[in-house]
């Protein structure tokens, strides 16, 4: 909304009119699927709720993280920010010093007060071995990346980086991913099947609160 500085208390107000919009979700699905014999449930009974529930999770949610950064959109995976119009972007070959700040002010430009950049090992390892300029140190440096927090995840691949308000993220999941046990896989050999689905989807409510450069060099 608009905002109107009052000269006393009998001042008129400018009213602003609302402009509402949808964002929709649709449940998507990404699985695991692992196998493993008779012999290790009977020497460690507890497998499937102490390293199987939890590894096969961590890997789903990691999946989605991906995909919300760099989804194709395609083959029931989602659309990510690198895809999605609206999103400021630029070309991640030899990225300079002035790209990182017109990449960082785009974002700010969104309409969010602040911002904080992730990145993959390798866009990490570049920017990290790159100076702004001769003699002025690293882009990024231990305090980040122009005045903004900086972090290194494998939720983000490997030669991508993102910056933008990430709380403009809703992730929309159907239900606990559950872990479910087929014990008879391959019964004559005495296998089993664990499977874990994940039915969630995102959506970002302001894309222009975020720009991205892929393939980092």
């Amino acid at each position: 909304p608009g905002t109107t500085w009052l000269t006393d208390e009998t001042d008129d107000i400018t009213k602003s009119d609302p402009a509402v919009g949808q964002a929709a979700a649709t449940m998507k699905s990404v699985a695991c699927l692992l196998g493993g014999s008779r012999q290790l449930r009977i020497q460690h009974p507890t497998v499937f709720d102490r390293v199987l529930a939890p590894t096969l999770a961590s890997a789903c949610w990691l999946a989605l993280d991906q995909a919300i950064v760099s989804g194709s959109g395609n083959l029931g995976e989602p659309l990510g920010l690198a895809s999605t119009p609206g999103v400021g972007s630029a070309s991640g070959t030899a990225l300079s010093w002035a790209t990182m700040l017109t990449l960082k002010a785009g974002a700010i430009a969104g309409g969010v007060k602040s911002v904080s950049w992730w990145a993959g090992a390798n866009a990490e390892k570049a920017l990290r071995g790159r100076e702004k300029f001769a003699g002025a140190g690293p882009i990024w440096g231990d305090a980040g990346i122009a005045g903004a927090p900086a972090y290194s995840t494998a939720a983000v691949t490997t030669d991508t980086l993102v910056v933008g308000d990430f709380s403009r993220i809703v992730v929309f999941v159907w239900g606990s991913p559950t872990l479910e046990i087929d014990p008879y896989a391959d019964f004559g050999r005495g296998l089993w099947n664990a499977r874990l689905v994940l039915d969630a989807d995102y959506v970002c409510l302001t894309p222009a609160a975020f720009s991205i450069a892929t393939s980092v060099t």
